[in-house]
């Protein structure tokens, strides 16, 4: 079967050499074995491992007016990873071009594998949304197991950019405009992905994308500019707000038990509520179940007008509800510097 397959600027993927370790040293540790396979490489194998291709179909760039003999670039150590080749069959058969090569180096296969390969599953922003991280693990996990077995590797997500403006046509690819929730679903995902071993069966690479502030970018246009000074975090000392969840209806229920945040006396205008925590509880007709809540001195800080990150001394109300708008517990505490 003859493919045709186009040029694209490759990342950085070292991680190539570890596919075939083995072929370095007979025994021995992996690191050992990595420098004895480092060793056999001539310096274009080397830069071969940081050339990727993708294949034409799935183009995301222009294409280059000067087309490479794939085949013989892959026979020849100098390719380490290819973008979007899809299906068992034709990743056996680049694959069986590589085991070609002088020191039978595997090739990376990498796909965008967002929201399900074969299952479709919603979109990131709608699984989000259902406060669910069970639910978005098994969805990776799924996603996962099906790439895989088609020869895919690598995946391209979660995507950890936090929605900026709603102009930015990528806000469905991640998890919404709150940190700590897309952080919270950014594991689940990552876990999912990799399961309990990476590189183990039914399991592929995730990776945790894009590059810094990457979904600030200025009035919403992708690749545009972006505005972003640097932080410093620190944390010393932490309160812990406790309290008692009753289900007092006559069937079992679920619940998503939220903890916001408002700093009234700032010294700038902050949200009306921050969210800062949240927990999903089963719970059976008249069970009862002890929540807990920890919210650390980093937590209340936030950027001032210096754009420095610092958490002013002063009072802060914590509120506890099922929903933004319905508030059903408030406690008020007080930072002193």
């Amino acid at each position: 079967m003859k493919r045709n397959w186009i040029a694209r600027p490759a990342a950085a993927m070292l991680v190539a050499l570890l596919a075939n370790v083995a072929q370095a040293a007979d025994g021995g540790s992996i690191p050992a074995r990595i420098e004895a396979l480092l060793g056999q490489m001539t310096l274009d194998e080397k830069v071969g491992q940081l050339h990727q291709l993708s294949d034409k179909e799935f183009l995301t760039g222009p294409q280059i007016p000067a087309r490479r003999n794939l085949h013989q670039d892959i026979r020849s150590g100098k390719v380490g990873s290819m973008l979007n080749v899809k299906g068992a069959l034709d990743t056996r058969a680049v694959q069986a071009l590589a085991m070609q090569s002088r020191l039978k180096i595997p090739l990376l296969f990498g796909l965008d594998v967002i929201h399900g390969y074969q299952t479709v599953f919603p979109v990131p922003l709608g699984e989000a949304a259902s406060w669910d991280l069970e639910a978005i693990e098994q969805s990776a996990r799924i996603a996962a197991r099906e790439a895989s077995s088609s020869g895919i590797h690598w995946t391209f997500a979660p995507m950890v950019d936090i929605g900026r403006d709603p102009r930015w046509g990528r806000v469905m690819e991640g998890a919404g405009k709150d940190t700590f929730l897309a952080s919270r679903i950014a594991a689940a995902r990552v876990r999912g992905f990799q399961g309990a071993k990476l590189g183990g069966t039914g399991s592929v690479m995730a990776t945790a994308k894009h590059f810094a502030a990457y979904g600030a970018a200025i009035a919403g246009r992708d690749y545009n500019a972006v505005d972003m000074s640097g932080k410093s975090m620190r944390a010393d000392g932490s309160i812990t707000l406790s309290f008692t969840l009753v289900n007092t209806g006559p069937v079992a229920g679920a619940e998503v038990v939220q903890l916001y945040l408002r700093d009234p006396v700032a010294s700038i205008v902050r949200p009306l509520q921050e969210l800062k925590g949240f927990q999903k509880l089963t719970l059976q007709p008249g069970q009862q179940q002890r929540v807990n809540f920890t919210i650390g001195r980093d937590s209340l800080a936030f950027f001032n007008r210096k754009l420095e990150w610092t958490a002013e001394p002063g009072q802060f109300q914590l509120m506890v509800s099922a929903a933004s708008n319905d508030i059903r517990l408030r406690e008020t505490i007080e930072l002193i510097d």
